[in-house]
């Protein structure tokens, strides 16, 4: 992150850092403080010719769904599940270009969206896949999540 004087430059520096507030606020039981920081990184993510978008945009979309569906546990509101399923369809679509970061994120979020609804048998399925992805890649933080989640 050397500062080139770039617009661009610290526009994704802030992005990051409010990434990591994400992360955190949402690792800590906070799921309001990351919901709330997930809009503004969005917009900052936004533009398609922010040409470090990728970098972060699939860590956003993933933390903002499982955000948006603790969200929908505690208030009840349709504006947090639609939210959830916006950013559940998104990752979806980035499984294609990288499907060794997203499939056992998008598992994690479809396990959690099933969990909301009841539907206990099919997200007892997508835990297990999240956490058995994860373990395939090697990607512990993501296996322990799902464990923690399942």
């Amino acid at each position: 992150f050397q500062d080139t004087g770039t617009q661009q430059t610290n526009e994704y520096y802030n992005a990051f850092v409010l990434y990591c507030e994400i992360f955190l606020a949402y690792m800590f039981g906070r799921s309001e403080v990351a919901a709330e920081k997930a809009i503004v990184v969005n917009s900052i993510l936004s533009q398609p010719s922010h040409k470090l978008r990728h970098r972060l945009l699939h860590s956003v979309i993933f933390f903002d769904g499982l955000s948006s569906i603790d969200m929908a546990r505690f208030t009840h509101e349709k504006k947090w599940r639609l939210r959830a399923q916006i950013n559940g369809k998104r990752l979806k679509k980035e499984i294609k270009k990288s499907p060794q970061t997203n499939s056992h994120r998008y598992k994690l979020i479809e396990a959690e969206y099933a969990s909301l609804r009841g539907k206990k048998k099919k997200a007892t399925a997508a835990y297990d896949a999240a956490i058995a992805i994860a373990a395939n890649c090697k990607c512990c933080q993501y296996e322990a999540l799902a464990y923690e989640r399942a």
